[in-house]
């Protein structure tokens, strides 16, 4: 990690800028540290913010439409909802008193803006700052210039005045590639006079510090300022600090040797950070037979960066860098070959994640493709936007079906699916499997409609070109959404119809696991538990003999569901921490809040009604992050969790409850893990106070500014994703609270505080 040099005076200008404004944006040109200042600024500003500093990084996004789901991966929601995911993030952040830092927002200004001004008018304590080399043009918007670094005059720097924040930034950098380097009488007016010549450019500065390890500090300065003095020089200043960045990454360019070049070049095609792994595979080949030794090179030039991260060594280049390698690429007419190689990169890592999902490789698979999501996500944005690579990127993006549901990226499958599926029309294999995909991803969206349509079309074309696999998948969710629906005859025949369809098809793990469990889901809805754990005991032995923890955890979330029918509370709670071990580790936020729900109907059945309240607010904290409708929309579900919340109200009172639910609601989603798994004693107490004093809690609040704008109950329940109860009883708390008795005087009430 680079040491922050400088910028004393910007930074205090920031300081106060977002003390007193609540969108601050960060202008200037490309390498001039507009990333790096935010980043200091967004770190010291962490006190102010007690509900997070999130930075948004959007270099690697191209598709504006993705916007808000890059925002959404940032703040860790997870939107399962049919929903827009703007509106999500709106939802989310109306309480929070957060800082949002939107790093590179110059190649998607509209979308920038667009969501800027959503969720500041959403967030009344929500505060952006934004880097681009153009501002948003939002009323309100704080602009702040981000100069280049003050370079020594040409008398040179005077020795009884602190060096300049130029000089300051060369020294760092010519020591960090030289150790022996250090400033002094003998070559302070050559540093100086460099750092002028770079017109105090910091990307510049530290492009040209790497070449001390063969050069003086003379030698630079004199090479450089021959180069410079051949270029010449633009009018305008704007243009001329863009012509010496360009020149000192044609200089550094030039410097390299001819395999460094071409990787430099090739790498490009990256949209994120990238491993040794991926790029030997998309970059070698032709002329570039070996990757490691040239990308070795670049890194000890600075184009490339490593960072160690949880998923081992990682290498990225800087935006301006990354533009310059592509326009070498393109120039040397090999962008698009380079670019198929990447989407064939990334579908082959797909496919071998769905040819290993059953195994014991599940969670590793999950953690692999984490880090290559940019890459994937850019991969797909291209398929979609070229006739050719259509029938591909429908492809890459149903191979990814597991990954999308098991790791909680429902919303960005629906998406790629979707835009692919309308184009990619005729009813080929790809199309099939796609089609079941998407419809099994409508089911936890709550959105049963689509998910009819979309798995009944996948049968229909399975049956026609002999699919036997993705005929099995398809009647499995034709049964799933009947089942989640309520249609439980018809749920339950189609279950048995795709546990013989899957056993044709040749699988017994989990296609067959995934069906039982859903038939086991019907029987116990249809007050037959013991049915139910007879089921779930035969789809739970594939798993465990495969090694494999996904499906498994499904088997045993509906066997705790069961078990609290049958009244047996330890096996209600053992088997619902084993879902929840698995399905938090995946990261699946809906599965968490369902396990969460069991346990606290399983608290409420050893009369403990705070801890059944505290773990009914950490459960409603998920089905919050994940944009999913609470319970899934499950007819049951809901009035499994609305029937429990109405035995620890009456069981504990409204104060105590809204205390123990609010704990819960704002705890850390690791914290009420660790709380539900009894790791921990207890949830630490909810953050920050009450807006203004209100009587109300943050959640209460909104329901309130809700019915002041005239909305239903039931209108109201939609719009937040909860049940009708909940909502409910939101509104007769407020009453209660404010010592009204109708929602005219709660109107009234917000109207007069806003």
């Amino acid at each position: 990690m680079t040491t922050f040099v400088g910028r004393g005076a910007e930074l205090a200008l920031v300081r106060q800028a977002l003390s007193r404004a609540r969108l601050v944006t960060l202008t200037g040109v490309g390498g001039v540290g507009k990333t790096r200042l935010g980043l200091r600024v967004a770190e010291e500003a962490r006190p102010s913010f007690p509900d997070g500093v999130w930075l948004v990084e959007l270099s690697s996004l191209h598709d504006p439409t993705l916007l808000a789901d890059r925002v959404c991966r940032a703040l860790r929601l997870q939107d399962q909802s049919a929903r827009s995911q703007l509106e999500v993030l709106a939802d989310y952040l109306a309480d929070q008193r957060a800082l949002l830092l939107l790093d590179t927002c110059e190649h998607l200004v509209d979308a920038c803006t667009l969501l800027a001004e959503t969720l500041l008018r959403a967030a009344p304590r929500l505060c952006v700052l934004t880097t681009t080399r153009q501002p948003l043009g939002i009323p309100g918007e704080h602009v702040i210039p981000v100069p280049p670094l003050a370079s020594p005059p040409p008398r040179g720097p005077d020795p009884a005045e602190p060096w300049q924040d130029a000089l300051l930034l060369f020294a760092d950098r010519a020591a960090a590639a030289d150790p022996t380097f250090s400033l002094s009488e003998g070559n302070l007016e050559a540093a100086s006079q460099l750092c002028r010549r770079l017109d105090g450019i910091p990307l510049a500065i530290e492009l040209a510090a790497v070449q001390l390890r063969v050069l003086s500090v003379a030698q630079l300065a004199a090479r450089l300022d021959d180069r410079f003095r051949i270029l010449g020089r633009r009018a305008r200043i704007s243009d001329q600090r863009h012509h010496t960045l360009q020149s000192a990454i044609e200089w550094s360019h030039e410097l390299c040797t001819g395999a460094e070049r071409l990787l430099w070049a090739r790498l490009s095609v990256f949209a994120g950070d990238f491993d040794l792994e991926s790029a030997e595979d998309v970059c070698a080949g032709d002329e570039l037979t070996d990757v490691l030794e040239p990308l070795i090179g670049l890194v000890d030039k600075s184009i490339v960066l490593r960072r160690d991260t949880s998923d081992g060594v990682r290498f990225a280049m800087l935006d301006t860098l990354r533009e310059y390698g592509r326009d070498r690429l393109r120039a040397a007419g090999q962008e698009t070959a380079l670019l198929h190689r990447h989407r064939d990169h990334c579908l082959d890592l797909a496919r071998r994640c769905n040819a290993g999902w059953g195994g014991r490789d599940q969670l590793d698979w999950c953690g692999r493709l984490h880090p290559h999501y940019a890459d994937i996500a850019a991969a797909l944005t291209r398929c979609a936007t070229d006739p050719a690579q259509h029938r591909a990127g429908l492809t890459l993006a149903a191979e990814l079906g597991f990954y999308w549901m098991a790791s909680g990226h429902l919303k960005q499958g629906c998406h790629f699916l979707g835009r692919l599926l309308e184009l990619c029309p005729d009813p080929t294999p790809e199309r099939a499997w796609a089609l079941w995909v998407r419809g099994w991803m409508a089911v936890p969206q709550g959105d049963f409609a689509r998910a009819e349509r979309h798995a009944a079309e996948a049968r229909e074309i399975a049956e026609a070109l002999g699919l036997a696999a993705t005929r099995a998948y398809a009647v499995y969710t034709l049964a799933t959404a009947a089942i989640m629906s309520g249609d439980l005859d018809r749920g339950i025949a189609l279950c048995r119809e795709a546990i013989d369809a899957h056993r044709a098809a040749g699988d017994t793990g989990v296609g067959q696991t995934l069906a039982r469990t859903s038939l086991a889901l019907g029987l116990l809805h249809q007050g037959h538990p013991d049915r139910a754990v007879t089921e779930l005991a035969a789809a739970r032995r594939p798993c465990e003999a495969l090694g494999e923890m996904w499906a498994r955890s499904f088997c045993d979330l509906i066997r705790s569901m069961a078990e609290q029918s049958r009244g047996d509370v330890p096996a209600t709670v053992r088997y619902a921490r084993a879902a929840l071990e698995v399905k938090h580790r995946l990261g699946d936020q809906p599965g968490t809040a369902a396990a969460l729900d069991v346990l606290a109907g399983a608290a409420m059945a050893d009369g403990d009604g705070e801890r059944a309240a505290r773990l009914l607010g950490a459960a409603q904290g998920c089905w919050t992050r994940a944009g999913a409708a609470q319970a899934a929309g499950a007819p049951a579900l809901l009035a499994a969790r609305d029937a429990c919340e109405e035995a620890a109200l009456a069981l504990v009172g409204e104060e105590r409850y809204d205390a123990a639910f609010q704990d819960g609601l704002r705890a850390p989603i690791a914290d009420a893990v660790g709380y539900a798994l009894d790791q921990t004693a207890a949830l630490a107490p909810s953050r920050g106070e009450p807006c203004g004093g209100s009587p109300l809690s943050p959640r209460e609040r909104q329901v309130a500014e809700l019915v002041a704008q005239g909305m239903s109950n039931r209108e109201i329940a939609e719009r937040l994703v909860i049940s009708r109860r909940t909502a409910d009883s939101h509104i007769e708390h407020i009453l209660g609270k404010l010592g009204f008795n109708s929602r005219t005087q709660i109107a009234v009430w917000m109207t007069r505080r806003s």
